[in-house]
């Protein structure tokens, strides 16, 4: 069964109609340049130790001069940073591996990590605006998306056991007006300080270019107990 990511939507959209031998009828196949993604896809998700699924990719690759190889690239460059670092996270707010979830996506824009979320009308806190639970949820989660994208360049990965190398230890929320259910919400977040120890970040829910609340969280390295 299919999801929601953008995997997905490519699948159905790139998918190729091929007749059967015989006049049978028609069915539908997955496009090569989708199916070299989904092996990329699942080499990474295997923990990128067996390279018998990114081999056939080596045809299509960056580089070439090929359409194929432009669509690769395109999908790369538009991945989030939930479904291109840890897309089977079953986190509500950010996890792509729940069904149920928000499946918040996160993108860098040079030195911001910016996201939208658009609140339905299940989230209403009682008044008609958004919930702050809601928005605490969403901005814990945008801000994962920038401690799991500094761990991964600095090689801070999760210890065994552990899901993510961080997790959130604590966070200071702030709202400072009413958020309006319906319309789309913009998410922005940067580091404030990163080491290998600890990384807080700072979050900001922005709606008609006026923040409706911040968080400041502190996120220390996951080590499960035995």
């Amino acid at each position: 069964m299919l999801g929601d990511g953008l995997l997905d939507r490519l699948h159905l959209d790139r998918r190729i109609k091929v007749g059967i031998p015989g006049g049978v009828g028609d069915i539908w196949v997955t496009s090569p340049e989708v199916q070299v993604l989904r092996k990329l896809d699942w080499y990474l998700q295997g923990g990128s130790a067996s390279d018998r699924q990114w081999r056939p990719c080596l045809p299509i690759c960056p580089g070439s001069d090929n359409r194929e190889s432009g669509i690769i690239c395109g999908v790369t460059d538009r991945l989030s940073i939930q479904e291109s670092l840890y897309p089977e996270l079953t986190c509500f707010g950010c996890g792509h591996a729940n069904p149920d979830g928000f499946h918040l996506r996160s993108y860098r824009d040079a030195d911001l990590t910016v996201a939208e979320f658009t609140p339905r009308s299940e989230h209403d806190n009682g008044f008609g605006f958004l919930n702050g639970g809601i928005i605490s949820i969403v901005l814990d989660c945008h801000g994962a998306a920038v401690v799991l994208w500094e761990a991964a360049q600095h090689d801070w990965h999760a210890a065994p056991g552990a899901p993510v190398p961080f997790i959130t230890a604590g966070f200071d929320v702030r709202f400072l007006r009413p958020t309006p259910l319906g319309p789309t919400l913009r998410l922005t977040a940067t580091p404030v300080t990163v080491n290998e120890k600890e990384i807080v970040v700072r979050s900001e829910l922005e709606f008609d270019n006026k923040p409706r609340a911040t968080m400041t969280a502190t996120w220390l390295r996951f080590r499960p107990r035995t």
